[in-house]
């Protein structure tokens, strides 16, 4: 039989709880399929969607992931097989996905737009798709239906991803972006100087503040 605890050992148990997580310094805890690692990002401790620790089959083997309001995955293999069968997990609270280096082509793009026409994600304020494989008709499905499907994303993270000229155009047209966007970065991409400056005048804050990110520009 299973011994309930008390609300007092409850709040003793949470509260070690947040403190093992604060000595990490702002770490998320994740694992691959063969080892546990510490990756360099923001954690949260949600009372409402707590951590589950999935495992998914790729093209490659497998991979576990921990799923909450914040998903990581980061210098590990997913493909675009694993990423269709990750999406089916991830709750309709999702506020961060994070999917670096790890594969993902167009298809993978297609599979994400897919999966949120189904499930309306709305509250999805970070998307990171940084150093993979996208291509050119990856970036142009992506940009042509981001507002539509992720209309109140604040940062979008396309570095090195080989974004050319080709694409400005949509990057730069009002009513491709979401209307809450931030903060885009391009580093990484091989963009000309006048596309560039087509891309600062259409991503500026206050005082004229580049909300774009290149290493040709100065932080």
């Amino acid at each position: 039989m299973e011994k309930l605890l008390t609300a007092p050992h409850f709040l003793k148990a949470t509260l070690l709880a947040v403190c093992a997580l604060s000595s990490l310094d702002g770490a998320i805890i994740w694992a691959s399929s063969r080892n546990s690692e510490l990756r360099g990002s923001h954690a949260t401790v949600s009372a409402i969607t707590p951590l589950k620790q999935i495992t998914i089959s790729t093209d490659r083997g497998s991979l576990t992931v921990q799923i909450g309001t914040n998903v990581t995955i980061t210098d590990q293999y997913l493909g675009d097989m694993g990423l269709r069968n990750l999406l089916q997990y991830l709750t309709k609270d999702l506020t961060s996905l994070t999917i670096r280096n790890a594969g993902i082509t167009k298809e993978g793009i297609s599979a994400l737009l897919e999966w949120d026409s189904n499930h309306h994600i709305r509250n999805l304020a970070t998307l990171d798709l940084g150093c993979n494989n996208i291509g050119l008709e990856g970036i142009l499905l992506l940009t042509r239906r981001l507002r539509l499907h992720f209309a109140n994303i604040t940062t979008l993270n396309l570095e090195h991803n080989n974004i050319g000229d080709d694409v400005t155009d949509m990057l730069i047209h009002d009513s491709m972006m979401p209307r809450n966007l931030k903060t885009i970065n391009l580093r990484g991409n091989p963009l000309s100087p006048t596309s560039l400056g087509q891309l600062i005048g259409r991503f500026s804050g206050v005082n004229g503040r580049p909300l774009l990110m290149h290493e040709s520009l100065p932080l």
